[in-house]
C-alpha cells in the first residue's frame, strides 16, 4: 500500500472513530435525560396522595380509580399543578405535561413530547383507540375500551409506529380527533392514519366521536362521573359508533 493509500486508511478510521465517539456520546445523553424524567416523575408520584388524586378525577369529570391506570401521574405541589408522564413506546419517560387546578394545560420546559400509554392498554379486548390528550385516555380507560394517548391531532407517529408494530394485523386500529370548528382534529387524526398506514403496511382508520361531542370525554361523561357499570356500557356504545364512522384513510 503506498503512502496516499495509508493516509487514506487512517482518514477513514479517524472518521469512524469520531462517529463512534459521537453515537456513544448521544446515546449516554438520552440514558441520562430519560433517567431525570423517571426520577422527577416518581418524586411528583410521591406527592400524590388520595386526596389529591380525587381533585384531579374530578377536575377532568372521571371516576377516581382511573387516575391510577396511567402510571406515575403526580401532583407538583410548589406550582399547584398535576403532572402526567408521556413515554417513547417502550414506556420510557421523554416528558411530563401539566394540568393546574384551574384546568390550564401545559408542557415541562426540557422534555419530549410522548403517549399516554394506561397499564394493560392492549389485554383489554377490541380495537385499539388512539385518542388526543390525557383526559380522554382516562375516559376511554374508564369505559373499558383498549386506548393510547398522543399530545395532539397530528402528533406522536414515531412512538405510535413503534408501539404497534407488534399487533395483530386483524386488530383494527382507529386514530380518533376532536370536533374542532376549524377541523383540525379531523384533518390531523386523518394524517397521522395515512402515515400509520403507510408505515405499518396496514389499514389504520380515523374518525371523529359523535356529533355534539368536543372529544370522546365529552360524549362519556358530558355531566360527570357515574358508577363503573355505566361507564362501561358507554364504552360498548362509543366504541360501536367510532368504528361505524371510521373509514380507511384515502392515499
Amino acid at each position: 500500500m503506498g503512502w496516499e493509500g495509508a493516509a487514506e486508511k487512517r482518514a477513514y478510521y479517524l472518521i469512524w472513530t469520531l462517529e463512534f465517539a459521537q453515537a456513544v456520546i448521544a446515546h449516554a445523553r438520552r440514558c441520562r435525560a430519560l433517567e431525570k424524567w423517571q426520577r422527577v416523575a416518581e418524586r411528583f408520584a410521591d406527592n400524590l396522595t388520595p386526596e389529591r388524586a380525587a381533585e384531579l378525577a374530578a377536575l377532568l369529570r372521571l371516576p377516581c380509580r382511573v387516575i391510577a391506570a396511567v402510571p406515575l401521574v403526580g401532583a407538583d405541589k410548589e406550582r399547584h399543578r398535576f403532572t402526567i408522564p408521556e413515554t417513547d413506546a417502550a414506556g420510557n419517560i421523554v416528558g411530563i405535561s401539566t394540568r393546574s387546578a384551574g384546568g390550564k394545560k401545559g408542557f415541562m420546559l426540557g422534555g419530549h413530547r410522548g403517549l399516554i400509554i394506561p397499564t394493560g392498554w392492549a389485554e383489554r379486548p377490541g380495537s385499539i383507540f388512539c385518542v388526543e390528550g390525557a383526559s380522554d385516555t382516562f375516559a376511554m380507560t374508564a369505559a373499558g375500551l383498549a386506548c393510547v394517548g398522543r399530545p395532539s391531532a397530528a402528533a406522536g407517529y414515531d412512538h405510535l409506529r413503534d408501539l404497534f408494530r407488534t399487533l395483530p394485523a386483524d386488530r383494527p386500529i382507529v386514530i380518533v380527533g376532536d370536533n374542532d370548528k376549524d377541523e383540525q382534529g379531523r384533518k390531523g387524526a386523518e394524517s397521522l392514519a395515512r402515515k400509520l398506514s403507510a408505515g405499518l403496511s396496514r389499514v389504520v382508520r380515523s374518525c371523529t366521536p359523535p356529533v355534539g361531542a368536543k372529544d370522546v370525554r365529552d360524549w362519556l361523561a358530558p355531566s360527570g362521573p357515574r358508577v363503573i357499570a355505566w361507564w362501561v356500557d358507554r364504552g360498548r356504545e362509543l366504541s360501536s359508533r367510532l368504528l361505524a364512522a371510521a373509514e380507511p384513510t384515502p392515499k
